[in-house]
């Protein structure tokens, strides 16, 4: 498997996902969990975990106070040993840390959008199991 290119990709769907929810949808000044959970919003989380399962990995996005989680369960990573983990690792914050601009300006477009005075958008792989992480990082909005 080329980690590399398949992490970047799973990365820019994450991307992708976030920013059509933000720019689709207003959240009409609600506070960021009343926002994700309303019909509209939980109707395309559907969407967009129709979508990934198709591509052979499991999605839940969902809002705790501040906090926009989006966890990505990759179906193919089943009982990883300890060096698989610390790879995946290095390999998954990597590329999430070359992307940090994209999650903060997602960030600050959902703070903009509701009524929350910051939001975190905080992205987590996980194995198969759902509970393994594989990797994760938060990233604050900055206005």
């Amino acid at each position: 498997m080329n980690m590399k290119k398949r992490t970047v990709s799973l990365i820019l769907v994450v991307c992708m996902a976030i920013s059509m929810m933000v720019t689709m949808t207003a959240c009409g000044k609600k506070s960021l969990e009343d926002y994700m959970n309303s019909s509209a919003m939980q109707k395309m989380v559907e969407t967009y975990t129709t979508q990934y399962e198709s591509q052979g990995m499991g999605m839940k996005m969902y809002a705790e106070g501040d906090d926009l989680h989006m966890d990505v369960i990759m179906n193919d990573v089943v009982s990883p040993s300890s060096e698989e983990l610390a790879l995946y690792k290095e390999t998954l914050e990597a590329s999430m840390e070359q992307e940090s601009s994209t999650f903060v300006d997602m960030a600050n477009q959902m703070k903009d959008a509701c009524s929350n005075s910051t939001v975190n958008v905080v992205v987590t792989y996980l194995a198969s199991d759902g509970t393994t992480e594989l990797g994760s990082m938060s990233f604050a909005s900055t206005k």
